[in-house]
């Protein structure tokens, strides 16, 4: 029964895509990922045989870029970009208030996440980029990690966690 629920939705996301269409071989594999949480095999192979391209060439093209998963994540997902511009716009310091907050807690309730640290999210003139649950800040500020932290994940004023 799951998997023919897995199928169908697969089948969903991929319908959205022209198969002729390789430009879109990406932001199929990001509505894969948004949907399900992570890319798993099964997904790459149906997404291959969707665009006409061998699965192991899916998961090349997926394992260059920091975004995908290949498994699932759980709870929250923190993502710092570390790339050369982020990290020459201090990320570094970004990277360690992020630390700081998972060891000790971000505001009441659940404290943690997953932080992961990505060599480019493709804002270079926006840097330091952080992206909490999949939306995107801009030219954070080390103090402001805990801030954009809490309110993203709804901790603030003692929000559910």
């Amino acid at each position: 029964m799951a998997n023919n629920e897995n199928s169908r939705r697969m089948n969903d996301i991929l319908k959205q895509f022209r198969p002729d269409h390789r430009e879109d071989l990406i932001p199929c594999m990001q509505a894969v990922q948004d949907r399900e949480g992570y890319i798993s095999d099964d997904s790459m192979a149906a997404i291959g045989a969707h665009f006409g391209i061998p699965a192991i060439k899916v998961y090349g093209l997926a394992t260059f870029y920091d975004y995908f998963t290949f498994a699932p994540v759980s709870g929250d997902v923190v993502r710092i970009c570390n790339g050369t511009s982020c990290h020459m716009m201090g990320a570094g310091k970004l990277i360690s208030e992020a630390e700081k907050i998972k060891q000790t807690g971000a505001g009441k309730g659940r404290s943690r996440f997953t932080l992961k640290i990505c060599e480019c999210q493709g804002a270079c003139s926006a840097g330091p980029v952080m992206d909490v649950n999949g939306k995107s800040y801009i030219r954070v500020k080390p103090e402001e990690v805990r801030s954009i932290t809490e309110k993203s994940l709804g901790r603030e004023k003692g929000g559910e966690g």
